[in-house]
């Protein structure tokens, strides 16, 4: 059975010989457990979109009584027309969702767009008021604050008038820079920044160094039944940490968190870098080789063992850093050799690769073995036979070799062992 409350779970039963096969969904509706809204019924609920509200899905006997709970989420007020949906899929929190995709797999997150851009939680001496959390604007049209919050480590209401132009900022920092201008022109000062930086507080509380959660929220229109009530919105939430996989810099009084893209989920520790504090001046990152794969291969949110460069996630014979060098897909499993190696008539060896095209952080060397515990990674006993072959995607590239066993296991030429070694050169 379905619920909202824990006064009574009795609410909504599933019909009779309703069965879910493994991986399916199944979808209900306010036609299912609130079918004549005009005349509920005791045992009719719906769902509060303005202030949030509670599910609760009940196993039971057959005889009615209840046996367990198996799952419950709580909610904050929601947009007309967003689903809100557990990510990563079936498995994490709720949170709104970029498209609605209802009897199917959780499409994605929506991020923003007004974000949390920078924090710095360990300043310098561990000082309160170098401490700051800066809001962007990535659109191009102005956003009104009225009404918005910032909450969680640290809370403060914006002022009535307060607006974010397109592609500005606000630097929200722990005391009043209109009544404190002193603390403000030290502020200013600590970081090089000038007046038209727009700094705002007081907030309330403190950006712990050992992690908190971030939270903005944007204010809705009012109810028709409610007139001054202003429903709070999820527009962005960082729940940031000082241990790996987050950029662990962050918490040694020199640099702040950076976000390196409006675009990036804020919850993902790889959303963030460790960067010299800037308030009130954001500029995206751009990542190259392994960084920004990772990113991209990678649904956001995913854990960071899965994403490691020897995690093999997709249980195929590749880890990730062979996924990446050899361009395949780290979450779908493919047939697809990495390598293929002929015996030539003349005895020699031909060694065919694939890699991946103008990488930055990989080295590619082939060794040989005799025993497989020495290995000569000279490459000495290898003659390119052709310039490298575009395979047509832009990113891979096939390379052909020629070895001589002769040469390649002396003496006899003829018991040895060849090894593709691959080496990322940054982290």
């Amino acid at each position: 059975m379905l619920g909202d409350a824990t006064t009574d779970f009795r609410k909504y039963v599933f019909p009779s010989g309703t069965t879910m096969n493994p991986g399916a969904y199944l979808v209900l509706d306010e036609d299912d457990f609130n079918p004549t809204p005009l005349q509920p019924q005791p045992h009719h609920f719906s769902l509060n979109g303005a202030h949030g509200d509670d599910v609760w899905l009940i196993e039971t006997a057959i005889n009615g009584n209840l046996l367990r709970i198996v799952d419950h989420v709580k909610f904050d007020a929601a947009a007309n027309g967003e689903s809100l949906g557990r990510w990563l899929n079936g498995e994490g929190a709720l949170y709104p969702q970029s498209a609605r995709s209802f009897g199917a797999k959780n499409i994605g997150l929506r991020v923003g767009p007004i974000v949390v851009s920078e924090i710095m939680y360990h300043p310098s001496g561990n000082t309160n008021a170098l401490e700051f959390v800066e809001i962007h604007n990535p659109t191009s049209h102005s956003e009104p604050l009225d009404h918005w919050q910032l909450t969680g480590a640290v809370d403060f209401a914006f002022s009535a008038g307060q607006v974010l132009a397109g592609g500005e900022l606000i630097v929200v920092v722990d005391f009043d820079p209109l009544t404190d201008p002193a603390v403000a022109t030290a502020f200013r000062n600590a970081y090089g920044i000038g007046s038209s930086v727009t700094l705002v507080g007081p907030f309330e509380g403190r950006l712990a160094n050992e992690g908190e959660t971030v939270q903005l929220f944007r204010a809705d229109e009012p109810p028709l039944e409610e007139p001054d009530f202003y429903p709070t919105l999820l527009e962005d939430e960082v729940r940031y940490n000082d241990k790996v996989p987050w950029p662990i810099e962050a918490d040694t009084g020199t640099y702040s968190l950076t976000r390196i893209a409006a675009s990036a989920w804020g919850n993902d520790p790889f959303s963030w870098k460790a960067a010299a504090p800037t308030p009130g001046n954001y500029a995206e990152t751009t990542l190259i080789g392994y960084a920004q794969w990772r990113v991209s291969a990678f649904q956001p949110g995913t854990p960071a063992e899965q994403r490691d460069p020897l995690a093999n996630p997709n249980g195929s014979q590749r880890s990730n850093l062979q996924e990446y060098a050899f361009v395949f897909d780290p979450i779908q499993s493919t047939n697809t050799p990495s390598f293929q190696l002929t015996f030539l008539p003349n005895q020699q060896l031909r060694l065919r690769h694939r890699r991946r095209v103008n990488a930055p952080d990989l080295n590619y060397t082939i060794g040989v073995s005799r025993d497989l515990l020495t290995w000569d990674d000279s490459e000495a006993h290898l003659v390119e036979v052709k310039t490298p072959t575009p395979l047509g995607d832009g990113l891979t590239e096939e390379v052909e070799f020629e070895i001589d066993p002769a040469i390649a296991f002396p003496p006899d030429g003829r018991t040895g062992y060849l090894r593709i070694r691959i080496d990322l050169t940054q982290p």
